[in-house]
């Protein structure tokens, strides 16, 4: 009972936030007596609202860049405009907008305008010395090491197990979708099915920290191919969907597909491809079957380096 007390998302992350608060305000308080919280803010960001330690490293990285590149800036753009307040002002509340408009895209830009934006406001004031960005620069590599050890010692999730979640969400998704195109379009439900399997999808995608933090580069190209499968094979049940009912033979085949897809990832068997389906020649079918294979194959080179998954086999 109290393991799985501990497995909930927000149990998890509440200790993982606690641990790394309190470091950060004793490590924080030994560098600057006042100047501790930004260590604090730096280990509270670093370690909320990650999906595996994998994020939290990125989401550090991310922001330990941002401010480096911010110091560097920010340490000759208030120099250079020194005793001009207004136009500081102008380019202080022109940072604050750049800030919030990267937010959703590009968080260590958001931090490097953050900081350009405090440089500016300590000159403004009267109290800038380029020795109070470098301790910002300390402070928050401190918490954001801080923030990443968090999430890495205390109850850590791979991202591995974290994708595998998502991949069986999408799946159970996916089977829904794929069963309602039997029913009439007119039919009343009161949930879209094809809006829940696009939902999984982006959930899927966030999963991989490095591709919901926006830094495609450190994407496992493994994880990124299982995710195409995905946005393949939720496009083909959306054109069933909309041009056509399938039959009942081409359901329970897509769906017997479907259940061997959840079995590999509950790591209950290996995948055993049937050598024929009974679905005619619906060509949409076929391409829809031979999308789950693409994403059981996929997915079973995420774990290939425990030991192949994935085989053909006849039924």
């Amino acid at each position: 009972m109290a393991v799985r007390l501990f497995e909930r998302v927000e149990i998890r992350q509440t200790i993982q936030v606690a641990v790394a608060a309190t470091l950060a305000i004793t490590a924080g308080t030994l560098i600057s007596g006042h100047r501790w919280y930004w260590a604090l803010i730096a280990a509270f960001i670093v370690s909320i609202g990650v999906g595996s330690s994998g994020e939290a490293l990125i989401k550090g990285l991310q922001r330990l860049s941002g401010t480096l590149a911010g110091v560097l800036v920010g340490i000759g753009l208030a120099v250079l405009l020194s005793g001009h307040v207004m136009l500081s002002a102008a380019l202080a509340l022109l940072f604050v907008f750049l800030a919030f408009y990267a937010f959703q895209v590009a968080y260590g830009t958001m931090i490097f305008f953050i900081t350009l934006m405090l440089a500016l406001l300590f000159s403004m004031i009267g109290q800038f010395s380029p020795e109070l960005l470098w301790l910002r620069l300390e402070e928050t590599a401190v918490g954001s090491v801080i923030g990443i050890l968090a999430t890495t010692l205390v109850l850590p999730v791979r991202q591995s197990k974290g994708f595998a979640d998502e991949l069986h969400v999408f799946l159970d998704a996916l089977g829904d979708a794929i069963s309602a195109t039997s029913q009439d379009p007119e039919g009343g439900r009161d949930d879209d099915p094809n809006q829940r399997m696009q939902k999984a999808v982006q959930d899927l995608r966030n999963a991989v920290g490095a591709i919901k933090r926006g830094w495609l580069p450190l994407v496992d190209r493994r994880y990124l191919l299982v995710v195409r499968a995905t946005m393949r094979c939720a496009y083909l049940a959306r054109e069933a969907k909309s041009t056509r009912m399938l039959s009942s033979s081409a359901i329970d085949a897509l769906g017997d597909r479907i259940v061997r897809l959840c079995a590999l990832v509950d790591e209950e068997r290996s995948y055993e491809r049937p050598v024929n389906d009974d679905c005619g020649d619906d060509e949409l079918v076929q391409a829809l079957l031979d999308a789950l294979d693409l994403l059981a194959n996929r997915y079973a080179a995420t774990k290939r380096q425990r030991a192949p998954r994935f085989r053909l086999a006849h039924r």
